[in-house]
Order: C-alpha cells, then sequence, then structure tokens
C-alpha cells in the first residue's frame, strides 16, 4: 500500500473512533444523569470515602477534565484551577454543563 493511502486510512480510523468514543460518552453521560437526577439532593452531596468526597464533586471531577482537555485543544484558558467543579455547583448546573459540552 502507498504510504500516504496508508496515512489516510489511519487518519480516517483516528476520526473514526474518536466519534465514536464521543457519541459513547454523550450516551453514558445521559444514562448517568438520568440516575443522579432521580436521587435526593442529600443523597448526591452526601460525604463518601472517596477521592472527590461524594457524587456531584465526583462527577463534577469528569466534567472538569473534559474542560481542560477542550481549553487545551482549542488553546483557550480553561479557568480550573482543581480537577472538579467549584464547590457551589449544583446538580442541575453540572448536568447543563455537561450537556454543553457533549455538544462539543
Amino acid at each position: 500500500m502507498a504510504p500516504a493511502l496508508a496515512l489516510v486510512m489511519e487518519v480516517c480510523t483516528m476520526v473514526s473512533n474518536e466519534t465514536l468514543s464521543a457519541g459513547y460518552s454523550q450516551w453514558a453521560d445521559e444514562v448517568i444523569d438520568e440516575v443522579v437526577a432521580g436521587l435526593p439532593e442529600e443523597e448526591i452531596m452526601r460525604h463518601r470515602p472517596s477521592t472527590f468526597g461524594n457524587l456531584l464533586h465526583s462527577l463534577g471531577h469528569g466534567y472538569a477534565v473534559a474542560a481542560i482537555f477542550q481549553g487545551h485543544l482549542e488553546s483557550k484558558p480553561h479557568g480550573y484551577t482543581v480537577r472538579r467543579v467549584a464547590d457551589t455547583t449544583t446538580f442541575c448546573q453540572l448536568r447543563a454543563m455537561q450537556r454543553d459540552m457533549d455538544a462539543w
């Protein structure tokens, strides 16, 4: 196979894999959001023995890392100094932020 054709095929495979991954991520976020939306607020914020301390901060970590990655890809500041959303972020706010990220 010609080197140029091999390169084109490799790039097409990478783009296809990225598209598949983005679609899966969006689907997974929607499933998680539906489950968490059914929980009482105090359960979402209940302290847990985990790295991030509660469910909201755990979900917020995933969002923050994606936002940091997006900022790097776009060569724009992301505004994060820690790898999770602010303590004042509510689940409804995080859900809207995640949907915007998934649409990107």
